[in-house]
């Protein structure tokens, strides 16, 4: 299959002790996010964090809110943060994939939610 594939290519490129750093990297990147999320006054977590996916919620918004900002937070360069729908509730998605993404980047993306 086409992942097989990919996941073949990266490991044979990268090593095998890269390609570890790197899906730990992103798993920490989600807990780190998730904690975030849990400390914030104005964001909430959305659904069980699976693996490096964050689902969270911007308290008081409607589905039209989330769309405004990941439209900005999008072509902005701030992150690609999508809305999504849970359980028939617009949320936020955070999926952890990149290895270069750092804990500042989560911040800075959380504080310019928290603060609209």
């Amino acid at each position: 299959s086409g992942t097989h594939t990919a996941l073949m290519a990266a490991v044979l490129a990268n090593g095998t002790t890269a390609y570890s750093a790197a899906v730990e990297h992103c798993l920490m990147l989600a807990d780190y996010a998730t904690a975030r999320i849990r400390e914030s006054a104005h964001l909430e977590i959305g659904g069980n964090p699976a693996l490096s996916v964050v689902l969270f919620r911007r308290v008081g918004w409607s589905p039209a809110h989330y769309r405004a900002w990941s439209a900005r937070c999008i072509s902005t360069g701030l992150g690609l943060v999508t809305a999504t729908v849970l359980d028939g509730e617009t949320v936020f998605r955070l999926c952890f994939v990149n290895p270069l993404t750092s804990t500042a980047d989560i911040d800075r993306i959380l504080a310019d939610v928290a603060a609209q």
